[in-house]
């Protein structure tokens, strides 16, 4: 191949640059890049000139950590930075994205230095033998995570203090990991430490495709290591004021990924729009939105049409997919045929429909008085009107028919709601509703 001497547009030093096409025998407008501090990467034109203008240090986090991927044999990958090409399922290598490289930079001291000692490790060639040249100089060190030569020799000190490493206090001295290092390499490697990044993955989904979304929990987590996908439920219609449930907002808060399950039920849901909603103004998240029977990605309404989405019945969506949570963890997909979830997919998607469908009339609760009291039913379509006074007799009936009946403090519901307890109104079932309650409570009820 006829590499050219050129600039990596992260380190801006020198590199040698080669189109993508002697790689791969196809065109597309990106080159591949061989760094001597990030290791072997490739971008596209448009996106190599939007990073070369970015500040040195979001740089530099994000050379180190190509750097240690390069250090522990990973493929080298597509960096995508916010303008360049997107991947479209085809690419022979996986790909990353730019803030998942800066955000995976070690974060405490702690990390860094457990980070760097199995850094050096792996660039030791046999155990006892010392790293003769550290491939560095004074200015900055991708291995060590450091960026001055003061914050290299502190790091190098600690290492040195733990009796981890012996080394000289010149540049050009090499470096040794000792027997105790050694130990400690292994030991973190063993504890994971050093393993994929754990990625935090919110699912946004309708009630109603909890088995869908159980679905795609379990086959991710599997196939991707080191995510942590969090399955997000419809609590269905809190009243105003009540307090979103806290581990919804924690999980929310720590996500970078939030998956949108975005079939014709979720996105008839207000909830659903709500999670998204507020992912939406969190900095650095990425929103996916999942497409699914007739929903398509490219009918999808606004704001989500201006997202990246995918039709996760289609081949290579799942497997782009796939590859987006991988980089997002530093890590590979570790099985990557998937003809036989995406069957699964269509069959559960086809049965839910059906189902929601012949029950989309169906009302559960209590006839009372000419009226009902509704535990379930198609109660969002209809006016919600002043509340209704609590009577003991709503409590009696409910109860007869099999109902665990109690009053609630709306600051409290969430919890209530999460172990099967529904809001209870009072309707027509043809043009209004009515919650039952009295002063700081409401009546709410869960099948027995």
């Amino acid at each position: 191949m006829s590499a050219k001497a050129g600039t990596c547009p992260i380190t801006r030093e020198a590199a040698q640059v080669t189109p993508w096409a002697e790689h791969f025998g196809e065109m597309r407008i990106l080159e591949v890049y061989d760094c001597p501090r990030c290791g072997r990467f490739a971008m596209s034109l448009i996106d190599a000139g939007a990073v070369t203008e970015l500040p040195n240090d979001e740089r530099r986090k994000a050379a180190a950590r190509l750097r240690e991927l390069t250090i522990h044999g990973a493929s080298f990958p597509l960096v995508l930075y916010r303008a360049g090409e997107k991947p479209d399922g085809s690419l022979p290598i996986p790909f990353i994205e730019w803030d998942d490289l800066v955000r995976q930079f070690p974060g405490t001291p702690p990390e860094r230095l457990d980070r760097a000692l199995v850094n050096l490790k792996k660039l030791s060639p046999h155990f006892g033998e010392p790293i003769t040249s550290r491939m560095i100089d004074a200015h900055f060190d991708p291995v060590v995570f450091a960026d001055s030569y003061e914050a290299r020799e502190f790091i190098l000190r600690e290492l040195h203090k733990e009796g981890w490493v012996e080394y000289g206090s010149r540049p050009s001295n090499p470096i040794t990991v000792t027997a105790k290092g050694w130990s400690r390499a292994e030991e973190i490697g063993k504890g994971s430490l050093m393993g994929p990044k754990t990625t935090q993955v919110f699912l946004s989904h309708a009630t109603s495709d909890k088995d869908l979304a159980g679905l795609l929990k379990t086959e991710l987590e599997r196939r991707v290591p080191g995510i942590d996908v969090f399955l997000s439920s419809d609590p269905t219609d809190l009243p105003a004021g009540v307090k979103w449930p806290e581990e919804v907002q924690d999980v929310l808060r720590r996500s970078g990924i939030i998956l949108l399950l975005a079939t014709k039920r979720g996105l008839a849901r207000t909830w659903v729009w709500f999670e998204v909603g507020c992912a939406w103004f969190l900095p650095g998240r990425r929103i996916i939105p999942l497409c699914l029977g007739e929903v398509r990605k490219n009918s999808l309404p606004t704001p989500l049409s201006d997202r990246m989405a995918l039709n996760c019945d289609e081949e290579a969506d799942v497997q782009t997919l796939l590859q987006q949570l991988a980089g997002s963890t530093g890590s590979r997909v570790a099985d990557s045929a998937v003809g036989s979830v995406i069957s699964r997919l269509k069959q559960l998607d086809e049965g839910i429909a059906r189902q929601t469908a012949s029950s989309s009339g169906v009302w559960q609760g209590v006839e009372w008085d000419g009226k009902f009291l509704a535990y379930s039913g198609p109660l969002e379509h209809l006016p919600l009107i002043e509340d209704e006074v609590f009577r003991q007799e709503f409590v009696e009936v409910l109860e007869r028919n099999g109902y665990t009946v109690r009053l609630s403090d709306p600051a409290r519901l969430s919890s209530r709601i999460e172990v099967g307890y529904r809001i209870v109104h009072l309707t027509d079932r043809q043009s209004w509703r009515r919650r039952i309650g009295r002063p700081a409570e409401v009546l709410i009820a869960k099948p027995k």
